[in-house]
């Protein structure tokens, strides 16, 4: 029990390994689910095709699903057929950018709360059912139109009034919800199952080398030693994350996420003043971008600045100029 003010679990590890017969149920699940609902045959309930998925949550239930929409749509943009958006800013702005895009008829809501009553969550679908009612068209449709991703038994548990419910449980903390179904239902439904399986597999295997006793063997580890050793014995208060993709822009953000969340407090668990410095500022962008935004600060300012840079092998370019390109940045 990691999470000792809630007497909670920290389980995330296992929706990647799949090693309960919860997630191993919710998964076989999604599988069939996606599978259908990807056939070019598939109509909503409405009668109409289906042309664009909205996924509506907060935090964590926005910004993984979003990182990785976007870094999947660079490598498998030919596997979906959809447009994905994401709605999670409760600015009626942001919103009404994103709804007056799309044709309500052809589009599958995608509700994620764990509780049920996160707030920014109501209100952004309770404005969806405003438009959906101006367009005139019954809200049993909608609903029918509609994915609830929850926990068992919370307010948001409908089976019989939404399309389908898909479950996580009181052990996966919302910032580490990315590989549960808050993030397979929407990428499993854009870019197919197996992709999202992949994915999953990756994550998996990462999970077991964590494991690896051998320090300099373990990433995970020694990224975390050397974080440690950066912030309390070099004193550095920041961190910058910039990877040399563009599939991966939303990245450091997600990274942003986990560890300043996660890490940023100043008690420990008894309540108590902590004696030793705890999160550093993560901040970052894709490169080349940062080198022309915020790298001369990095080169020439009065702070360090420990830099984490992440470069990416890219196959299948066929353009010879493009290739040149990404010897670029190699350099």
């Amino acid at each position: 029990t990691v999470n000792v003010s809630e007497n909670r679990r920290v389980r995330h590890h296992q929706t990647r390994s799949q090693e309960t017969s919860f997630y191993k149920k919710e998964s076989d699940r999604l599988r069939d689910f996606s599978d259908t609902v990807r056939q070019p045959h598939f109509r909503l309930s409405s009668g109409s095709p289906l042309s664009s998925i909205v996924q509506i949550g907060i935090g964590g239930s926005e910004l993984g699903p979003n990182t990785f929409n976007q870094a999947f749509s660079y490598v498998y943009g030919d596997h979906c057929p959809f447009k994905v958006h994401f709605i999670g800013n409760i600015d009626p702005m942001a919103i009404e950018h994103v709804l007056q895009s799309l044709n309500l008829r052809e589009t599958l809501f995608i509700f994620v709360s764990k509780s049920g009553s996160t707030l920014e969550s109501i209100s952004n679908y309770e404005l969806v059912e405003s438009y959906w009612a101006a367009a005139g068209l019954d809200n049993e449709v909608l609903k029918q139109q509609t994915i609830g991703i929850t926990s068992k038994n919370s307010v948001l548990d409908r089976p019989s009034e939404y399309l389908n419910c898909f479950y996580i449980d009181d052990h996966i903390g919302g910032r580490f919800s990315m590989s549960s179904m808050v993030g397979g239902v929407v990428l499993s439904l854009a870019f197919g199952f197996d992709t999202y399986q992949a994915f999953l597999d990756g994550a998996h295997a990462m999970d077991n080398g964590c494991l690896t006793e051998n320090i300099t063997q373990n990433p995970a580890l020694l990224s975390a030693f050397i974080s440690l050793w950066e912030r309390n014995y070099l004193g550095y208060t920041a961190r910058a994350i910039i990877p040399y993709s563009a599939a991966l822009s939303r990245f450091p953000n997600f990274v942003q996420q986990l560890s300043c969340e996660s890490n940023g407090k100043q008690v420990d668990s008894q309540g108590k003043s902590v004696p030793f410095k705890t999160a550093d500022v993560i901040m970052g962008d894709q490169g080349t971008n940062a080198q022309h935004s915020f790298f001369q600060m990095l080169h020439q300012g009065s702070d360090i600045i420990p830099v984490e840079f992440i470069g990416v092998k890219q196959s299948g370019l066929g353009n010879s100029t493009a290739i040149r390109n990404h010897d670029y940045l190699n350099i």
